[in-house]
């Protein structure tokens, strides 16, 4: 987003005569904060109205060199070509970022242009910046820590943001013709409605989950994308404190981590510093959690919260740990039963309302025993422990007979549990989902289990984490097997020598 953008047109109006400027660059800011996206608003003859977000690879670097400037123009020429003829663009620029451009029409005018990025599309290319930073004589280390600073917005988050772009420029057409035609009338319109009604339209197109309060904590608006993550509308959460009730159900969790930081937030205002960011994780509607990554920011006495759904990597990120645990733990020769309860901890983790066990085949492969179960009541556990596998011996019993995933989403009525429906209700127990814990060469050695005190039906997700689970379990069971399978040789080993040496001995008397 550079200064020397001229868009040609002879234009009866300038920018300024539509829209409050001072306005729209809150708007701007606000927009910024929400998505991390560096944007900027010029006007038809070049003059930066607002920018936001400049970045160091350019600023410090791409723009302080003579070469690398000229890539930059390059891509700006390429972009104000596409904008003059009332196109929406994008630009690979030769130093390897992405810039965006959107013109605002007015009455088939552009009275201004929207600019958008630097931003990558994935993960950097080191050796490509590398490479640059050595082609141009760069300090490489701050180059690539500024490249590392750089936005990456993935393709289906960029086409929403664009999207988002070209409805604000039509609602800012909307708002410059009404303005002209009612300019008699309005002298007296509301200036901080009118910041809410622009911001509210920005806002519902952006691909980040967002909602303001005011300062009392009365909730006024949440954006679609907030109900598609988490499930509630406004009506179902008029304040603050009963958005951080339902979704921090946890009392201890809300005192220790909610309120502080909270009050932390509050403070900021009153300071006019920045709101220290969250991370965690929020209860949705249907019960299920999502890991949000939580960013505050003011515009006058409004507080807008946004909301980065980073579940996924989050859920990534526990598996790794999970499996670089198992795996260390199995280098010490730890004792099964410990391996098997960092496994079913770390599994948990994942969804606060899941309880896990691991149950192990016996020799015989006709009986199951608890491996662990660290969740679930002591009676129950014991229960359980010994119980012959078959078909409709509940979802384990079921699950290692069959040796396929047995679900039952609905304990008290699925056919599998009638026997022992009386037991997992005593246990607060409502469904289990059950994954036969199979070896590398086929065989059964036991079940995973995952346990919701309300029936639920397994997401893709959560099929994903049971297999995840049971695959873990494998390794660690398979590890113990072959360890034990390797002490018992080895001792035979020993015994045969031994006796062979008392043979020997014995004819030599002879």
């Amino acid at each position: 987003m550079q200064s020397n953008f001229i868009v040609s047109s002879d234009k009866k109006y300038n920018f300024s005569d539509l829209v409050d400027v001072i306005e729209f660059e809150e708007i701007l800011k606000s927009f910024y904060n929400a998505t991390g996206i560096p944007n900027a608003l010029v006007r038809k003859d070049g003059e930066i109205i607002s920018q936001v977000g400049w970045i160091s690879a350019c600023a410090l670097f791409h723009r302080a060199n003579p070469e690398t400037n000229l890539r930059c123009l390059e891509s700006n020429h390429i972009l104000m070509k596409s904008v003059s003829c009332g196109k929406v663009t994008s630009a690979l620029c030769k130093n390897g970022l992405l810039d965006y451009a959107t013109p605002i029409v007015v009455e088939g005018q552009i009275v201004a242009t929207l600019f958008l990025g630097q931003v990558l599309n994935e993960a950097p290319n080191k050796e490509f910046f590398h490479q640059q930073a050595k082609n141009f004589n760069y300090d490489e280390i701050k180059y690539l820590e500024a490249v590392d600073s750089i936005p990456i917005v993935s393709k289906e988050e960029m086409e929403s943001t664009m999207d988002c772009i070209v409805k604000m420029a039509q609602m800012l057409a909307k708002t410059a013709l009404s303005k002209l035609r009612e300019i008699a009338l309005a002298h007296d319109l509301d200036k901080s409605t009118k910041e809410r009604v622009q911001l509210k339209d920005i806002l519902d197109f952006s691909p980040i989950g967002v909602g303001w309060s005011d300062r009392d904590g009365k909730i006024e608006y949440v954006n679609h994308q907030f109900t598609e993550l988490f499930g509630y509308t406004l009506e179902d959460i008029p304040t603050i404190q009963t958005w951080y009730q339902k979704a921090y159900p946890n009392e201890q969790f809300r005192k220790t981590v909610i309120e502080p930081w909270h009050k932390k937030v509050l403070l900021a205002f009153e300071n006019n510093t920045s709101a220290p960011e969250l991370e965690a994780s929020v209860t949705c509607k249907d019960g299920s959690e999502r890991r949000v990554f939580i960013r505050v920011s003011w515009v006058a006495e409004k507080r807008l919260v946004n909301f980065n759904d980073i579940t996924a990597h989050w859920k990534s990120e526990l598996r790794n740990r999970a499996h670089d645990a198992m795996l260390e733990m199995v280098a010490k020769d730890s004792n099964l039963s410990d391996i098997l309860n960092t496994i079913v901890r770390n599994i948990e983790l994942e969804d606060s309302t899941s309880l896990c066990s691991i149950l192990l085949l016996d020799r015989e492969g006709k009986h199951l025993l608890l491996g662990a179960s660290p969740s679930l009541p002591d009676f129950y556990n014991k229960a359980i422990n010994g119980t012959q596998i078959g078909l409709g011996v509940g979802s384990c019993g079921s699950a290692a007979f069959l040796g396929k995933r047995v679900i039952a989403e609905d304990i008290v009525n699925h056919e599998y549990w009638q026997p022992y429906k009386g037991l997992a209700q005593k246990a607060g127990l409502a469904a289990c989902w059950s994954e036969p814990i199979i070896s590398s060469t086929g065989k059964v050695l036991g079940t995973f289990a995952i346990y919701h005190k309300k029936p639920a039906s397994p997401k893709l997700s959560d099929i994903e984490r049971i297999s995840f689970a049971a695959n873990l379990a494998a390794i660690a069971i398979e590890n113990r097997n072959a360890r034990k399978e390797l002490e018992h040789r080895a001792y035979s080993d020993y015994l045969t020598g031994l006796a062979n040496r008392r043979y020997f001995i014995e004819q030599a008397e002879l």
